[in-house]
């Protein structure tokens, strides 16, 4: 009874922490406080742990969920050491203007794209029980 007791509390220690793993982004830089940990807006994999201490300002641009939630949140000076001309101006508005530079050419889902793969599938045949619990995995890791 106590090794099942045990195994119990082990697995809800274990679930609790991939939990919280999958709510935060966690960012490596350079600076004197190298790791901080800033909340997702929803559970997934990308982007958990990012490590930006060799990154340029296009490496920012492919990133746009989490440069986004960094000016969000107002802690767009943890990528300072990113932007290449600090006298050009505020941290954010560098990181904003390479989002949108980069967004161009990205690979980011918006709402409406959201909802346009949304009818697609929608209007698709019928599709057996494991492409639609794959796609379900597939959707909730990207």
């Amino acid at each position: 009874m106590k090794s099942i007791f045990r195994l119990f509390v082990l697995i809800l220690l274990v679930v609790g922490w991939g939990l919280a793993g999958l709510s935060l982004h966690v960012i490596r830089t350079p600076d004197e406080v190298p790791i901080t940990l800033v909340p997702k807006d929803h559970f997934g994999v990308k982007d958990t742990y990012v490590d930006t201490r060799n990154w340029t300002l296009d490496d920012a641009a492919q990133h746009p969920e989490l440069v986004g939630k960094l000016i969000e949140s107002g802690k767009a000076s943890v990528l300072k050491h990113v932007v290449t001309d600090p006298k050009a101006g505020d941290v954010s508005a560098q990181l904003n203007e390479a989002l949108q530079r980069g967004g161009a050419g990205g690979s980011t889902t918006s709402p409406a794209n959201t909802h346009k793969d949304a009818h697609a599938r929608a209007t698709q045949p019928a599709a057996s029980a494991e492409q639609t619990a794959a796609r379900t995995l597939l959707d909730f890791f990207h």
